[in-house]
């Protein structure tokens, strides 16, 4: 039980869901390590190159994205849905990725109607590897399949029940001019596909694969292989050895775009499309950027489209089956020749992927924050921050080893009546003193003078505090017909009240950053 979550209710929400290659337990970021490299060129020539579509023709490129749905992927996805120069053909999903089956499809199905592209075919793979191989930890499945954060409703796909991934895959490559691949999972339908349908690679104009470390360590349980690589590491072998132009964006290029709470703060102050909310509405339930997250698959993605944000290097990749160092990645005098991306431009990148989630409007320009601008967010900021460290004081008593204490005697089903004395006096106690600082903080906004850019924020922030204010007899009410079970359960259950409090403060927020004050009035 997170003993913190009513201070979560009071503050802001926070929900930590798998983010592309990740889980709602951060991974460690990995210091690079020197590359071993042979012939390394600037990424401009690199928009020639035979494996990566040369976009800047003008000419829409045939596109199938082979994915996962987790928070990384699902950006991923948004950020093709919406790019000028795309024509998405199918979306097919690795069964051996983080997301189930059933799950994935049916929430792959949702953000294309929620972009207009419910006719899309979409198809889920086998859900073992092809050869020897791990999995992911079942936590980190749980939080894909439900994709935190979005309020999506379950979608008839428009294109008719779709084929094995594999054989869709098979069968829209060869309907035309040859596509490519953004392959952001596991690359088992790739490999099942090029091992079952004879002619598949001639059909693929290339591949562009979120995966490897090359000449850094690994992101997976055995610091050696990235996520994705570590998974299926054969099919990996096999598309690398199937004639299929393979275009690697690993972890070498991936660490150069953290994802930052600037970039977020400018996504809040700027969606004008769906697909913009939708990536919002996710990266402010998993918080990436709290979590030491990157714009894993998002990169790969830009990549397919404008090679020049990276730098790449022709090098032979190998990849170990098994062993200690199951799926890394290496450089061998007897591997396959892969473009490998081994740095990226994050700066134009993060540009990029703002502009086109957003159908290609550009940003509002940033001007210089006034003085009074400054002043208000400072006073706010304090008065918030005064909030917050008054409600953590309310968990003093009972002690939060009491409430553990509760919750043990719960799960064993021996609670006792006066488990449940204990908890109705927190409850009330709690929230007559929380409905206290939160009339405090009123008081103290009430008499702010809000500039002009920020007065119908700051309204807005008032009103959605007189709201949880106005609901306090209505709670204390509802905690005195409780049990001692239903009591605990208040610690989970959303409430209304308090949610559009945090989204006011986030709005706030929101503001500062579009007069360019980088401010975090909702305490994390």
């Amino acid at each position: 039980m997170n003993l913190h979550r009513l201070t979560a209710m009071l503050l802001l929400a926070t929900t930590a869901a798998a983010c592309g290659s990740d889980s709602s337990t951060a991974e460690p970021t990995m210091p690079a390590k020197d590359s071993t490299v042979s012939t390394t060129r600037d990424s401009s020539n690199a928009a020639t190159g035979e494996s990566v579509p040369a976009a800047a023709t003008g000419e829409k490129v045939r596109v199938i994205v082979d994915y996962s749905p987790t928070s990384s992927d699902v950006a991923a996805l948004m950020y093709v849905t919406q790019h000028p120069s795309a024509d998405l053909l199918a979306v097919t999903l690795a069964g051996t990725g983080e997301s189930h089956c059933a799950e994935g499809v049916a929430n792959t199905r949702a953000l294309l109607s929620a972009v207009d592209l419910a006719d899309v075919p979409v198809a889920c793979g086998v859900d073992e590897p092809i050869g020897p191989g791990n999995e992911w930890p079942e936590d980190w499945r749980d939080a894909a399949d439900r994709l935190d954060g979005l309020d999506i409703q379950a979608a008839v796909s428009e294109a008719g029940e779709s084929p094995d991934a594999a054989d869709l895959l098979a069968s829209v490559a060869s309907d035309g001019a040859p596509v490519t691949i953004i392959a952001l999972a596991p690359l088992t339908n790739l490999a099942i596909a090029a091992q079952r349908h004879n002619g598949f690679a001639q059909h693929v104009a290339g591949v562009v694969t979120m995966g490897g470390a090359v000449g850094v360590e690994g992101n997976a349980s055995n610091n050696a292989a990235e996520w994705n690589y570590f998974i299926d590491p054969t099919a990996v072998d096999v598309v690398l050895r199937s004639g299929i132009a393979v275009t690697m964006v690993p972890l070498d290029a991936t660490n150069a775009v953290p994802v930052t709470k600037a970039w977020f703060d400018a996504l809040a102050g700027h969606q004008t499309t769906n697909a913009a909310n939708v990536v919002y509405d996710v990266f402010e339930a998993s918080r990436p950027f709290e979590f030491g997250f990157f714009f894993w698959d998002e990169l790969a993605a830009a990549t397919a489209f404008d090679p020049t944000l990276v730098t790449f290097d022709d090098q032979l990749v190998a990849i170990d089956l098994d062993g200690p160092e199951q799926g890394r990645t290496r450089v061998d005098a007897n591997g396959v020749a892969v473009q490998v991306a081994i740095s990226a431009d994050s700066e134009r990148f993060r540009t990029d992927l703002l502009t086109t989630l957003n159908g290609g409007a550009s940003q509002p320009d940033i001007r210089a924050a006034s003085n009074e601008e400054v002043e208000y967010f400072i006073d706010l900021e304090v008065a918030v921050a005064d909030l917050s460290t008054a409600v953590e004081t309310l968990f003093v008593s009972p002690s939060a080893e009491t409430l553990e204490e509760i919750e043990q005697r719960a799960d064993n089903g021996e609670l006792t009546n006066d488990d449940e004395i204990t908890l109705r006096a927190f409850f009330t106690d709690f929230w007559n003193g929380a409905d206290e600082h939160i009339r405090v903080l009123r008081t103290t906004l009430a008499q702010l003078n809000p500039p002009a850019s920020i007065e119908s924020e700051h309204a807005d922030y008032l009103a959605a505090l007189d709201a949880v204010i106005d609901a306090k007899d209505d709670r204390l009410a509802d905690i005195a017909t409780r049990n001692a079970v239903e009591l605990l359960g208040i610690l989970w259950e959303p409430d209304d009240s308090i949610e559009a409090m945090n989204t006011a403060c986030a709005a706030l927020d929101a503001a500062g950053s579009r007069v360019g004050i980088d401010a975090e009035t909702c305490p994390e």
